[in-house]
């Protein structure tokens, strides 16, 4: 019994293989990945710990100054205060002021979203 020969492949036949060799098509792959994943998120409502760190946080609204937030723990409470939580974050209370001066309406969820992903990214990044 003879058997058939095995077709050759052209040399412009490019291959999985051969994608995986290239290093910027896997960043895109892992970032679509990532991207799809949390997709899903962005149509969604403030919930649990967003609505005292953003929704009732004076610093982030606007009701108090802005030099405030260097005074203030992450839920908007004095450092001094006795009930304070003691979690100074105020690069991140910036930038939920930030962008909620930006987009002047705090409902506006998926543009929040998307400035915590892409600050925790940039982070990771680096």
């Amino acid at each position: 019994m003879r058997r058939r020969p095995i077709p050759v492949r052209g040399a412009n036949v490019k291959s999985w293989r051969s994608l995986c060799d290239n290093e910027f098509a896997i960043y895109v792959l892992v970032a679509s990945v990532g991207a799809l994943t949390y997709s899903n998120s962005l149509n969604g409502e403030f919930v649990h710990d967003d609505i005292p760190a953003i929704v009732s946080n004076g610093d982030v609204t606007g009701v108090n100054p802005v030099l405030r937030i260097f005074k203030n723990d992450f839920w908007g409470t004095p450092m001094s205060d006795l009930g304070s939580h003691k979690s100074y974050r105020p690069l991140t209370t910036l930038t939920f002021c930030i962008v909620g001066g930006v987009t002047s309406a705090l409902p506006f969820l998926a543009l929040f979203d998307f400035e915590r992903f892409a600050v925790s990214k940039t982070c990771l990044m680096n």
